[in-house]
């Protein structure tokens, strides 16, 4: 009787990868229940020598992998050029590439079969190499409970794979080829990896305390996410932190602001893909179809996707509104998607709208051909359909919903959350939906018989909201009426403080910030001009005619596109961003601009400063002024920005709504 595998190993490679691959399997040792297989980008019209010279690094068995092969424990199966390959459970199907998209064999599709066939028993690895094959597969391995793992870039031959893995986020460990299979090796040897209950068994005060930790740190309340899934990422870096228990593991959370940031993102980072169970997409866009065919004349189609992860799934549903409305020559105008999330790096990729070109397999040909611009092995969203979208951070368990809402996709969030914050969400989603809207569930998702709404397909959780009033007695109970919780401070109960303070005192302040702060403004999230440090007059000039509190309208020409640029990255990042080495006219030396983040009480501000670069810098960066940016540039800068305030002032609204309905 075979020996069985308990945990299999996927290492993907491209250029440079060899040296890597060699370093990593040389660490691994017989014996264990581990699996191993190599997916290596080569030249399809050379044959491969990889086999061979594994062989001799490594004294695992190394073998070519065939269709139909069985994994084995202490056996590495190396897939063959020019074929794909995918897991059923513990056989191997190589078949030929599927169509012109991106290298092979294509690492992310291996790794998307890995997540979903073996789950935290997974361990997916990125390997030296150019591109982003593997990035997007990496995070899915994460997101199922599987370890993801990650070459350190300053060790890596090509750092193009390592560095979009790390972009990605959901890298659990990044280090060069031989410390990984160090690691790798201990994990297995000890015979109770990462996917064990060692240590967080324990008590669960110290499941409450690492609960508040992350709170303090992040501002983000996790009591109500399932338990299991807390112990689950807990224990897993637990393994990456080599600790024994979560008692040793407390003190760390306590002391490294990044440790929290590691655990956060495990937490937040879902999996998501372009028109994720194709047969689901089928039936929600002829339902889609008569709700756009019952819509009132000149009324925009307006969607929402809490839990929006990397935005592949916004983007799907976008291409069957579209299609729906028969692909109107001003889209922007007759369709609204608000698709948000808690996890900042995933919104930033989001946005971008860049993908590995293996991503889109699943997109129908007629919506790729329309939506999908193709470049090398990446492809883009066209900016039709990026403009119809507003991309914000939002807490579904804190925060009020859109109003007025026709479609909602919630799919797979809701399988995080206990049965009383799920019933929160779904009031929460109730209020956002008029009647006859659609609610788009996960396969594992469906809401208990009640007033609301009526269940179009039991098969794809498709759900109509009636005109029936549905009960909001868990939000009202539930849910917080303060905006954000700014992280490590207690929240603020006024903008004004009680406590006199002396006008020296004042004025010792006042003087601090002149001496040590650069002439700067201070700007409100309305672009609103509120106080101006220091002498700005070589920045900025008074505008002819009517007066406006924009701040734009008071900066010279050549500042002005860039920053408005840099108000929409410091909202949306909320970290500081500085310009390029601008030129203006009248000064000698090049000027660049920075823009940094305020939370003064309740109030997120922002302060751009105006920086003068040495004069010897002058001659490189001179030949290039702010007015080289373009008039596209400039209606982009200007497009997003109604986009922001557009999203300001519908949150404004849905407060207000909220406010009502309790």
């Amino acid at each position: 009787m075979a020996a069985k595998v308990d945990h299999v190993v996927a290492i993907g490679a491209s250029a440079g990868g060899l040296e890597a691959l060699q370093a990593l399997v040389g660490r691994l040792r017989e014996g264990g229940d581990v699996a191993v297989l190599v997916a290596q980008h080569l030249a399809p019209d050379h044959p491969s020598q990889l086999v061979e010279l594994l062989r001799r690094a490594t004294p695992l068995r190394v073998e070519q992998a065939v269709d139909g092969a069985c994994l084995e424990p202490g056996l590495i199966l190396v897939l063959p050029p020019n074929c794909d390959a995918e897991l059923d459970h513990n056989q191997l199907r190589v078949h030929d590439p599927c169509g012109s998209f991106g290298p092979s064999p294509s690492i992310d599709h291996l790794f998307d079969s890995l997540a979903r066939h073996w789950g935290e028993r997974a361990v997916a690895v990125v390997l030296s190499g150019t591109g982003s094959d593997g990035a997007r597969g990496l995070r899915s391995v994460g997101a199922s409970g599987g370890l993801a793992l990650v070459q350190s870039p300053e060790s890596a031959r090509f750092t193009g794979m390592p560095l979009a893995a790390i972009a990605m986020g959901g890298a659990d460990l990044i280090a060069d080829p031989a410390s990984l299979g160090s690691r790798l090796q201990d994990w297995f040897s000890s015979g109770e990896p990462w996917r064990g209950h060692r240590g967080v068994d324990a008590e669960a005060l110290w499941l409450t305390s690492a609960i508040a930790q992350l709170k303090r740190r992040t501002g983000i309340d996790f009591s109500q996410y399932k338990q299991s899934t807390l112990r689950r990422q807990i224990q897993r870096r637990l393994a990456i932190l080599g600790l024994g228990s979560i008692e040793d593991y407390l003190p760390v959370l306590s002391a490294d602001a990044s440790e929290c940031h590691s655990l956060t993102q495990n937490l937040l980072v879902t999996v998501t893909s372009f028109f994720r169970n194709p047969d689901a997409f089928v039936v929600l866009s002829s339902h889609v179809r008569s709700l756009v065919e019952g819509r009132p004349a000149g009324e925009p189609i307006r969607v929402w996707i809490p839990g929006c992860a990397t935005g592949e799934e916004v983007y799907s549903i976008g291409m069957i509104v579209s299609e729906a409305l028969g692909h109107p020559p001003h889209l922007c105008q007759e369709l609204k998607i608000f698709a948000t999330d808690l996890d900042e790096q995933s919104l930033r990729i989001a946005r971008r709208g860049v993908y590995p070109a293996s991503a889109v397999r699943a997109v129908p040909e007629e919506l790729r051909q329309r939506f999908v611009d193709v470049d090398g092995n990446e492809i883009e969203i066209s900016k039709d359909l990026r403009g119809c979208i507003v991309f914000a951070r939002h807490n579904i368990c804190q925060d009020p919903p859109f109003p007025g809402i026709d479609i909602i996709s919630c799919r797979n969030l809701l399988i995080y959350f206990t049965a009383a914050l799920q019933e929160q969400v779904i009031d929460l989603l109730g209020l956002s939906l008029q009647p006859g809207g659609l609610l788009f569930l996960g396969s594992s998702e469906s809401l208990s018989p009640g007033a609301g709404f009526r269940l179009l397909n039991p098969v794809h959780r498709i759900y109509e909201r009636t005109a029936e009033p549905r009960s909001c007695r868990h939000l009202a109970r539930s849910m917080p009426m303060q905006r954000f919780t700014t992280p490590d401070r207690p929240p603020s109960h006024s903008s004004r403080s009680t406590v006199p303070v002396s006008a020296q005192h004042i004025q010792l302040l006042e003087a601090l910030v002149r001496s040590l702060v650069k002439p700067s403004l201070v700007i409100d999230d309305n672009h609103h001009l509120l106080e101006v440090i220091g002498d700005v007059s070589p920045y900025c000039r008074i505008p002819d005619g009517r007066i406006t509190a924009d701040v734009s309208t008071f900066l010279c020409d050549e500042l002005q596109a860039e920053a408005r640029a840099l108000f929409l990255l410091v909202r949306a990042d909320r970290m500081a961003v500085r310009s390029r080495n601008l030129r203006l006219p009248h000064l000698a030396a090049p000027v660049w601009l920075q823009a940094l983040p305020l939370q003064v009480g309740d109030q997120l501000l922002t302060l751009l400063s105006f920086n003068q670069a040495p004069v010897e810098c002058a001659v490189p960066v001179a030949e290039r002024t702010a007015g080289d940016r373009d008039g596209a540039f400039t209606r982009e800068i200007e497009r997003l920005e109604r986009e922001l305030l557009a999203s300001q002032d519908t949150l404004r609204r849905s407060i207000l709504d909220l406010e009502q309905a309790n």
